[in-house]
């Protein structure tokens, strides 16, 4: 993992140090500082002019639809495979890294794309938890030949580690996965790689930092330092409880029992009796399926105690609020890698809604969004997309400024902030919502400077 305490000066000056060629600035919505790759082989080209989001917004489907516009170049589209949960549990974040990928491309294209060529997307449906099904849709996206492969995330992300690195495209994914990190940093066999997202430990190991800073704030005074865990049942889900419970006595919270859960229930009922007995003044829910935990939140507001309730990333999918409704006031809940609430946030909720007339979820909307904008931004300093080693070189010296935070893959894997990186320039904020009043709004309560709201005794803790 990358050194902590790195700062954005620290990394620039790693990369002058290099012998690397210069620096880059740019933006479409976020910016870049990156390195030129005339070092490593390929031709130095300015990156793609800056898109007005109006004109995206009334623009063509050609990224999603594969049509090829008129004013591509001679050498062709530049290919992104992208594969997505497009039915089933997942469908609706699906249905968001879909959406971020088509604005983006979108985007670009009518800037005039990469150089005069325009990106192309082809989208496949992937059940993100099924082996044999992982394998066979990640070969199908492999066998197109893309010039980049692009996967929200993978639950069951060791299914495709072989395929993709054998195959040696450019990939990059959000999977949220320590073991995925690890592998990919431990073997350079895998170094064709990229998780642009920070992994899955930060939410456990940050969750009891949070409740001291909020209970500090003197709103909030917990009856008692004691969390209950509901578990779920994959590995991401049971590698955030781990380490929630290796983290609280660390910051004086007692561990005051696990259920585990199993995704798809049709009655949640038991497993919120077993928190709400437990006495806990907080009751932290891992799971994360959004449909689920809408079912989950309804359990707990026909039966609630006057514990604080966290759930696990779930409800940055608008399904969650669209199922759960008013049981939803009060939740708290939080993304690694989240759309920030600032102006370049902004500028992208808008021009998601303007295009697909839907709002956009609060996380992987805007993770693939930013993923196709990074790609885009190695190819046009490279000036050869098919020259992988000029641009997994671009992608490590670059330092992107995203919707959802800043990016620094100097080790193939994004970094979080504030806890790998005091420097929010590098790292994607840990940013804990809570789900407010009658029209439902998701405010970030931490951490600073993202704060726009402060966090709210829930109606069940009044």
């Amino acid at each position: 993992m990358a050194d902590s305490n790195m700062t954005r000066g620290q990394f620039v000056q790693g990369v002058a140090g290099s012998g690397v060629a210069g620096l880059v600035v740019g933006g479409v919505i976020g910016g870049v500082i990156g390195r030129s790759t005339a070092d490593d082989g390929g031709d130095a080209t300015p990156t793609a002019a800056a898109a007005d989001t109006g004109a995206a917004a009334a623009g063509t489907d050609a990224a999603a639809t594969g049509a090829a516009p008129a004013a591509a170049a001679a050498g062709g589209d530049l290919l992104i495979a992208c594969t997505f949960p497009l039915t089933g549990a997942l469908a609706s974040d699906g249905e968001q890294m879909k959406n971020g990928v088509t604005l983006a491309a979108d985007e670009i294209n009518a800037a005039g794309g990469i150089a005069g060529r325009q990106i192309k997307l082809e989208v496949l449906d992937m059940d993100v938890v099924d082996g044999a099904k992982i394998k066979a849709v990640m070969q199908q996206a492999i066998d197109l030949k893309p010039d980049a492969l692009y996967h929200g995330y993978i639950i069951n992300w060791p299914e495709m580690m072989d395929l993709v690195s054998n195959s040696g495209i450019i990939t990059l994914n959000a999977s949220t996965s320590i073991g995925q990190v690890e592998q990919i940093q431990g073997d350079p066999k895998y170094q064709n790689i990229f998780q642009i997202d920070p992994p899955e430990t930060y939410y456990g190991t940050g969750f009891p930092p949070f409740l001291n800073s909020l209970a500090a704030g003197g709103t909030w005074t917990p009856e008692n330092k004691k969390i209950y865990i509901v578990e779920g049942d994959s590995v991401y889900s049971q590698t955030i409880s781990a380490k929630c419970q290796e983290q609280a006595p660390k910051d004086g919270w007692e561990i005051a029992g696990v259920t585990k859960v199993t995704g798809g229930q049709a009655d949640w009922t038991p497993s919120v009796n077993d928190a709400v007995g437990s006495g806990a003044s907080v009751i932290m829910n891992t799971h994360f399926a959004p449909d689920d935990l809408a079912k989950w939140t309804q359990a707990f507001a026909a039966n609630p105690s006057k514990a604080l309730v966290y759930l696990q990333y779930g409800p940055s999918i608008p399904a969650y609020t669209e199922l759960a409704g008013e049981a939803a006031n009060g939740i708290i809940w939080a993304t690694v890698t989240g759309v920030y609430n600032d102006s370049v946030g902004a500028k992208f909720r808008e021009a998601y809604q303007a295009k697909f007339n839907a709002s956009a979820g609060f996380s992987n909307s805007g993770s693939g969004y930013d993923a196709v904008n990074m790609l885009a931004r190695a190819w046009a300093m490279v000036g050869d997309a098919k020259n992988t080693e000029a641009v997994k070189a671009a992608l490590r010296g670059m330092i992107h400024r995203g919707v959802n935070g800043g990016y620094a893959l100097e080790q193939n894997a994004g970094l979080a902030y504030p806890v790998q990186t005091p420097d929010a320039g590098l790292g994607q904020a840990h940013l804990f919502f809570q789900i407010q009043g009658a029209e439902l709004k998701h405010t970030i309560v931490q951490p600073a400077p993202y704060i726009e709201g402060e966090f709210q005794l829930a109606p069940w803790m009044a």
